[in-house]
């Protein structure tokens, strides 16, 4: 299906005060068991953002607090992080997407293999665990299951609103998120997270660097490649996809690397990343619109041409000045 037709609905639906809440409910119903996959990914990837922060040095500490930039409409990354045995989590949101019901849902479906398989990780024992989702299952209503989950969850948010949290969080991170902010404002919200650090703490983000109308689902269009947005205009891209739904800026990878060296960042670990099975044809440097070519180093941009996606870990210069 030809990417131009989901572009199209979401840009509709987006006109909408509800669009981003319809955009869900579709993808809910054309798979039934989202909420199931849903969480096996947050627990998977839970167990490696810790998996790779203690590969590089870090050690959970007493009174540990994570920061979570974009909560979107699952808790259960938030959680899944505090069921490892980290003591609070701040998640963050533009909107309020989080429902109690759903929420229920999800402790009812994390049982069984997948509790045993965060006790294995976890400073709490399989029954510890139990015990929490139960004290979980039994909150009355949202806000009495997030301070029983020992969660803080701020939505909507604004910059500002991060002030009251600075110097407190031992780690920063964001999954799949940084691709889906604008240029300007993925820098302006980078410098506000750097404040958030305690001495020694770490930034860690997952970017998604594919184009996102070839990912897996209905919609999916098998004839272009993980790079067939970077063929176009920012004017011809912002027509299609300049929306709260579909829109991706398209940065690449050595944009995020100057990024975080720009706002003071020293990089402690970079995992370039792609899946064979996506893996096709890339572009010709010719192929690419001049205005994404003039963001960039011609050997820099086509040498990373290839990053699907990638994981970076970084911590503040100064500490290891």
């Amino acid at each position: 299906m030809d990417w131009r037709i989901k572009a199209g609905l979401q840009k509709i639906l987006s006109l909408t005060r509800v669009g981003d809440k319809i955009n869900h409910f579709g993808s809910r119903l054309m798979d039934p068991r989202y909420l199931e996959h849903k969480l096996d990914y947050h627990v998977a990837e839970s167990l490696a953002l810790m998996a790779r922060l203690e590969a590089i040095g870090y050690r959970m500490a007493d009174n540990d607090i994570f920061f979570e930039l974009r909560t979107g409409y699952s808790i259960m990354q938030s959680l899944a992080i505090i069921l490892l045995g980290v003591s609070r989590v701040v998640t963050v949101d533009i909107s309020r997407d989080i429902k109690f019901s759903d929420c229920l849902k999800y402790i009812e479906l994390l049982s069984g293999s997948r509790v045993s398989r965060l006790a294995e990780h976890s400073v709490y024992s399989e029954t510890e665990i139990r015990s929490i989702l139960g004290k979980l299952k039994a909150s009355s209503d949202l806000d009495d299951f997030l301070h029983t989950a020992n969660i803080v969850y701020v939505a909507p948010y604004h910059l500002a609103d991060l002030e009251r949290f600075s110097g407190r969080m031992r780690v920063v991170y964001s999954q799949v998120v940084l691709e889906h902010i604008p240029e300007n404002r993925v820098r302006e919200i980078m410098a506000a997270t750097k404040c958030l650090l305690l001495p020694g703490g770490y930034q860690s983000h997952i970017v998604n660097l594919a184009d996102h109308f070839r990912n897996p689902g209905f919609f999916q269009d098998r004839k272009i490649t993980d790079v067939n947005f970077l063929r176009y205009s920012d004017r011809y891209w912002n027509f299609w996809c300049g929306n709260d739904i579909a829109y991706v800026n398209r940065l690449r990878f050595p944009y995020y690397m100057q990024l975080f060296r720009d706002l003071g960042f020293s990089i402690l670990h970079v995992d370039k990343q792609k899946e064979q099975n996506r893996m096709n044809e890339l572009l010709s440097y010719e192929e690419i619109h001049p205005d994404v070519q003039s963001k960039y180093n011609k050997s820099e941009l086509m040498s990373t041409l290839w990053v699907q996606r990638f994981h970076i870990i970084c911590t503040r210069q100064d500490e290891l000045s």
